[in-house]
């Protein structure tokens, strides 16, 4: 019964192992498989990190450029600004001109009508118009 044991025990040695030798290479064949999977996934830890980069640069332009449209924005407001300035102005000019013509042009139609009014004010801008229509002027005298 003894040497049954023994006999029992050998084989069951022997089994065991077989069975550490065949986790072994189990180990070992896992082992490499790591080491090849080791490369493609630091290289897409490193296309990871290169896309957050290139991501976060797109970011920064982005805010560049919307920075950029933002003074782009203020500077056509403030150019709207200046244009509705100067079209202010030179209406304002225009309408004074206009009312300044029409005050002379109601001066001369008063001269016309009533020239004694302004017969004795050598400082007339248009005294030398007003003598011509009148035939006192020089337009006279050289015709006759």
């Amino acid at each position: 019964m003894v040497q049954v044991l023994a006999c029992r025990s050998a084989e069951a040695s022997r089994e065991i192992r077989g069975l550490i030798r065949s986790r072994a290479k189990q180990v070992e064949a896992g082992t490499a498989l790591v080491d090849r999977a080791r490369q493609p996934v630091n290289e897409l830890v490193a296309s990871t990190c290169s896309l957050t980069d290139i991501v976060g640069k797109i970011g920064a332009a982005s805010t560049e450029q919307s920075k950029g449209m933002e003074h782009i924005s203020e500077a056509i407001t403030q150019m709207d600004q200046a244009n509705q300035q100067n079209t202010a102005l030179a209406q304002k000019m225009a309408a004074a001109r206009l009312k300044h013509r029409a005050g002379e042009l109601v001066d001369n139609v008063v001269t016309v009508k009533q020239p004694e009014i302004y017969e004795d004010r050598p400082t007339r801008p248009h005294h030398s118009a007003l003598r011509a229509l009148r035939g006192h002027g020089p337009q006279s005298m050289a015709a006759g």
